[in-house]
């Protein structure tokens, strides 16, 4: 079983829309602290429009199962965006389930519009936290076996790197772009 705060961090990936024809695939970050069953946090969206970058920040609220490994995430406010004054902003209730694959964790579920009549669309929604492994020549007193066996075990690893560079455009423009926005929102810690 998965504890909550095991699934604490940075979860990097995308949303799609099955209502679009195009299949573009929107790049998306959750940040989310799971304290017992509950879940808070904020969501990171970057899209471009005609060669523009855009983003929108939002606070999220949310409820963890561990017995299903499942989380619902919603987006309940918006807090910062530089989309268009007539662009029509959609907050989103993303339904989860956590999977370890190997060395890749990842929340996989389907997302619809949190607001109640809302015809933004729905789709899929793919999220990977990065698990860095430890060199055993550096550090022989730790089991890999260990490592591998605890999700979070790496969480305090994962977020002193996450400026680190990747090799997904999307992830690595969600990782810049993210980290001084944050510093503006007030969380309430």
């Amino acid at each position: 079983e998965v504890k909550g705060q095991k699934l604490s961090g940075q979860w990097i990936g995308d949303f799609g829309d099955a209502t679009d024809p195009r299949g573009i695939k929107t790049n998306y970050v959750l940040e989310i602290e799971v304290n017992g069953q509950q879940i808070t946090g904020h969501s990171y969206t970057y899209f471009s429009i005609s060669g523009k970058r855009y983003y929108v920040i939002c606070k999220l609220k949310g409820q963890y199962e561990p017995g299903s490994k499942s989380l619902t995430v919603n987006e309940v406010e918006t807090l910062k965006t530089n989309t268009p004054a007539d662009f029509q902003n959609c907050l989103q209730s993303h339904q989860l389930t956590y999977f370890k694959q190997k060395d890749k964790e990842l929340l996989i579920g389907k997302w619809k519009p949190y607001e109640k009549g809302s015809t933004c669309g729905s789709g899929l929604t793919s999220l990977e936290r990065k698990v860095i492994p430890r060199n055993e020549t550096s550090d022989k007193t730790t089991k890999q076996s260990d490592n591998n066996s605890d999700p979070g075990n790496n969480l305090k690893e994962n977020q002193a790197s996450k400026n680190a560079a990747t090799s997904r455009e999307g992830q690595s423009l969600a990782k810049k772009d993210a980290q001084p926005l944050k510093d503006n929102i007030v969380t309430g810690k």
